[in-house]
């Protein structure tokens, strides 16, 4: 009888542990899927503000927080790098590495303050100042946009502005880029290139831009039927994908950052398969 008793109590323990695995399977199962896909990004608007006297350093961040890992990790990385890339600290604290970087920006800006006032007059420093806006732009089920102002002033004829984006696929983090497109070395790809920055300068100057005045347009010694694509990667945006140079990239500083948005349609024979299943 003791025996059978043993026998029983030994059986109902290793039912309770299967029971139990079992449990904690279904229940990692059910969290690798949630961590897959968010529904949405919770962000944090982190800031970083100093003025004093002629310098200033603005710095504005959405932050991310994220039940996936390995989402969280490669969009704060991005921020990271974005900034500079020196912060070693924990990414878990948005405000520490935003203070770090301001603080940082902060301390190059008063040693160009520092150079220029023991060569120039005070009337001939105006400001120095640095601004950097990472925003969270767009997202589906599938991704994420985040995207980048910067404008930076060192006391000169004009300030310099950049403004760029980075798409990352939710499930991993890999950011969307030109290794997701495919057949760039097409005429096609070279005619939407050519009649996206026709139809910049034609909303820019207001007038129907030809072949010719195209031409006037563009700081290039390449063809404009062979124009290259932007340094920095295209992004997805709600409406297509995003084309944009930089200022002096393709042409005049007072053209500003030529843009341009691909409908998805017209974008998609030159986009790997990969990035097709990104596309709402």
């Amino acid at each position: 009888m003791k025996r059978f008793l043993f026998v029983l109590i030994i059986g109902c323990l290793i039912a309770t542990s299967c029971i139990q695995k079992s449990n904690i399977n279904n229940n990692h199962n059910e969290n690798v899927e949630t961590a897959s896909v968010d529904s949405l990004l919770i962000t944090n608007e982190l800031t970083y503000h100093y003025i004093h006297d002629i310098v200033q350093v603005d710095l504005i961040v959405d932050y991310p927080y994220c039940s996936n890992a390995i989402l969280q990790n490669a969009l704060c990385e991005y921020i990271n790098e974005t900034l500079g890339g020196s912060y070693d600290g924990s990414l878990e604290d948005g405000q520490q590495l935003v203070d770090f970087y301001g603080k940082l920006f902060k301390s190059e800006l008063i040693k160009k303050h520092t150079e220029q006032s023991q060569e120039l007059s005070e009337d001939n420093l105006n400001g120095f100042s640095k601004s950097v806006v990472i925003k969270k732009d767009y997202e589906t089920d599938k991704l994420i946009t985040f995207t980048v102002t910067e404008e930076i002033y060192l006391n000169g004829a004009h300030g310099m502005h950049y403004g760029y984006g980075q798409t990352f696929r939710k499930t991993d983090g890999r950011r969307f880029n030109t290794e997701m497109m495919c057949n760039l070395d097409t005429q096609g790809i070279h005619n939407i290139i050519k009649e996206g920055l026709r139809q910049y300068f034609s909303e820019s100057y207001n007038e129907p831009i030809n072949d010719e005045s195209l031409k006037n347009c563009i700081l290039t010694d390449k063809d404009i039927e062979y124009l290259p694509m932007p340094e920095y990667s295209p992004y997805i945006t709600a409406d297509g994908i995003l084309f944009g140079y930089q200022p002096y990239e393709i042409s005049f500083y007072a053209a500003g950052m030529p843009s341009f948005i691909v409908s998805f349609n017209d974008i998609m024979p030159y986009l790997t398969q990969t990035a097709r299943l990104l596309i709402p």
